[in-house]
């Protein structure tokens, strides 16, 4: 079994304490690529998960990432405690070659850490919750996914270290990137929220697959 190291949505009760919520749908997905995933607590020194020798780094979606990744000036719900052991877990990756794997926000994370900026859609053409098709640069496969998030990547906002894998088939929003020198792979859409036998479920296993194999340290 291999270990993958993840967060979890930071959140307040409506008793004022903080709570930490973990879609367990994002465990099921990356089982079946043979990862136990391990979700580390917001508080925790990073140093804690140097024993589990992690073989991925995978960022989760839900919510805002920070106001200084935004092209413009937003109103965001900032999760400051999240956002810290992100940027330490990202540096982790990057350090020690392990693959990086982003979904929504969490793909939206790295594209801010690596200087990249991201784009609220403010109007009704980017509705949420409906699914759509992505195309894949010089190729003629489309293949349909979801959609959940109001926030989005231009091409002209993608940081210069990061690579086109697919595009919005009406749009120019990044759909996934991968990188030039590093094992990182980012999407926008949610796999594991989708059938285990569409084309979009098939083509992010494909990718996840591909970034597997790009790891396996410096």
């Amino acid at each position: 079994m291999k270990y993958a190291v993840t967060t979890a949505r930071q959140l307040v009760d409506s008793y004022g304490q903080g709570i930490l919520q973990f879609e367990e749908a994002y465990a099921e997905y990356l089982e079946q690529f043979g990862f136990q995933l391990f979700v580390i607590p917001l508080l925790s020194d990073i140093q804690s998960i140097y024993h589990l020798h992690p073989e991925m780094i995978f960022l989760p979606g839900g919510g805002d990432v920070p106001a200084q990744y935004y092209d413009a000036e937003v109103e965001i719900v900032p999760q400051k405690s999240r956002d810290s052991i992100e940027i330490k877990l990202i540096n982790y990756a990057l350090e020690n070659h392990i693959p990086l794997f982003g979904v929504c926000r969490g793909m939206q994370m790295i594209n801010g850490f690596l200087g990249g900026k991201l784009t609220r859609v403010l109007d009704k053409s980017h509705p949420v919750a409906i699914n759509h098709y992505i195309q894949v640069p010089n190729c003629d496969a489309t293949y349909e996914i979801n959609s959940f998030h109001r926030d989005v990547i231009k091409i002209n906002g993608l940081s210069n270290k990061l690579k086109i894998i697919a595009l919005h088939e009406n749009s120019e929003h990044v759909e996934a990137f991968g990188g030039y020198k590093q094992p990182i792979l980012g999407m926008q859409w949610h796999p594991e929220r989708m059938g285990k036998c569409t084309s979009g479920r098939k083509y992010s296993n494909k990718l996840v697959i591909e970034l597997i194999a790009k790891g396996g340290g410096k």
